[in-house]
């Protein structure tokens, strides 16, 4: 990781996992022969359906701009309500031969098309739609399932302030940003509370290359605040920090 020391404890058997690489993908044949089977017209951009993005995308969104809900359910089907109806349509989610990754809409009443550049926004937890050749607006989409956590919020309102990793000196500031007094590398970070789940969870931006590579870590501290844990049970990764004394509360 950029700009950090901090130590790793990993199992003694260590699997490499590189999301994206091998990933199942239907050729244009096969996607066709589907869409012959199913009467379907979808998108001709795309040139392979990516299956581990449409499963990235299966999800409950809601948009930041017009509070829109986007839910995707079904590979290829999916639901948007607003002003209290709701219209289904079609999805797809793929690459073009620019390897750019996109998703296409088509609602079912109006078969209004739109055709999106998807990324991620600067919290890791959002994705950002880019409309291409004017097929629709620009949103992001903020996931159902979680709660953007203020750092005022008593659930992690002790999160800002300095802390030791390994061999360097961070300082987490209360505009999400994590400074490296060592290098000055600056990263920023957002914290949520997943429904259902028992502690508050952080991302931070530089482990976040894009949809394929996103890693979260659990927040886990001691009753005096004094040290924390950072843990990411998908991989298996562990990071061990320690309050400075001088800015203990």
């Amino acid at each position: 990781m950029m700009g950090r020391k901090c130590r790793w404890i990993v199992p003694a058997v260590l699997v490499i996992v590189t999301a994206g690489c091998d990933t199942a993908a239907y050729t244009v044949t096969e996607r066709n022969e589907w869409r012959a089977a199913e009467e379907v017209i979808l998108s001709e951009e795309i040139e392979d359906i990516d299956f581990d993005l449409t499963v990235f995308i299966e999800n409950s969104w809601i948009s930041q701009e017009s509070g829109e809900e986007y839910h995707f359910t079904e590979i290829f089907e999916g639901e948007k309500r607003a002003d209290g109806e709701s219209v289904s349509f079609y999805y797809e989610c793929g690459r073009d031969e620019q390897y750019r990754d996109l998703l296409y809409i088509r609602m079912d009443d109006t078969d209004e098309e739109s055709l999106y550049e998807l990324s991620l926004d600067e919290t890791c937890y959002g994705i950002v739609l880019e409309p291409l050749y004017d097929s629709g607006e620009k949103m992001t989409l903020l996931p159902f399932d979680v709660e953007f956590l203020d750092l005022s919020d008593e659930r992690v309102d002790w999160i800002p302030g300095t802390w030791k990793c390994g061999k360097d000196i961070y300082v987490f500031t209360e505009n999400y940003e994590m400074i490296s007094q060592s290098t000055g590398f600056i990263d920023t970070f957002a914290v949520v509370q997943r429904e259902g789940g028992e502690h508050p969870e952080i991302r931070f931006r530089s482990d976040c290359g894009d949809w394929r590579s996103i890693l979260s870590f659990e927040c886990i501290w001691t009753e005096d605040i004094h040290s924390m844990e950072l843990v990411c049970k998908e991989y298996d990764m562990y990071r061990y920090w320690s309050r400075i004394e001088s800015d203990l509360i």
